[in-house]
């Protein structure tokens, strides 16, 4: 295989994996050094046109909408430019940014990718921005988590509110029961998931989720594909 065909293959499968991002709730922007946006997914793209939180200037560069607009841009022209041996923090950021009051900040991950053109590896750097956004709602169906766990369709509700964020209370609420039966149905999730916490429940049930939606969207790369492209490199 020459080289071309491989640096190919390999862009492929990393596409591949930021493309898979979108079904896991969660949002991407490839930027340039100078931090002008190359691309996005659906999520970010709703998020910048929105401009809530984030939003594009008349250059084509990624800002935040509140306190401090050129903070990303020189996050993402930092972790560009920093080598291998840079500290940590220069090489990429997680911090958290702010949106219009009463909605939940958005989450970033910001960390440089390499070269722009993987076959010219003296090209550009690009930077990939990650956006978490805690207000999107989990979508989990009943038959899902009943193939998964044996949940019915009450621990179901339950249990889809949890993770949306909601308090045990607030869920009460919104299901109509009382809280009595709100905990007995819990204690059925604890058991069912071989937890002992609701936090414990919470981030056993988003994981699962996250490869469900991967699962039902059929964006995993076949496991004999992936095989010989390993043994091709």
């Amino acid at each position: 295989m020459n080289s071309a065909t491989h640096h190919q293959e390999v862009t492929d499968l990393w596409w591949a994996g930021v493309q898979a991002l979108e079904l896991l709730g969660i949002g991407w922007l490839v930027c340039d050094a100078a931090g002008r946006l190359l691309g996005a997914n659906g999520i970010a793209s709703k998020i910048l046109k929105s401009r809530d939180g984030l939003w594009l200037n008349s250059k084509g560069m990624a800002c935040a909408t509140r306190a401090h607009p050129d903070m990303l841009a020189e996050v993402v022209q930092r972790a560009a430019t920093a080598s291998a041996t840079s500290k940590p923090e220069d090489r990429g950021a997680v911090f958290i940014l702010r949106r219009a009051r009463g909605k939940r900040p958005f989450t970033l991950l910001v960390r440089s990718v390499g070269a722009i053109c993987w076959t010219d590896p003296c090209s550009e750097t690009a930077v990939l921005v990650l956006i978490l956004d805690p207000s999107l709602p989990v979508q989990a169906t009943e038959s899902d988590l009943h193939e998964l766990y044996g949940f019915t369709a009450r621990e179901t509700r339950l249990a889809t509110l949890l993770m949306d964020g909601r308090t045990l209370d607030a869920s009460c609420g919104e299901l109509g029961i009382s809280r009595s039966t709100a905990c007995t149905h819990l204690r059925h999730l604890f058991k069912k998931t071989r937890v002992h916490r609701q936090s414990e429940l919470v981030s056993v049930l988003l994981k699962t989720i996250g490869m469900v939606r991967l699962r039902s969207a059929e964006t995993v790369l076949d496991s004999q594909n992936y095989s010989d492209l390993v043994d091709r490199a």
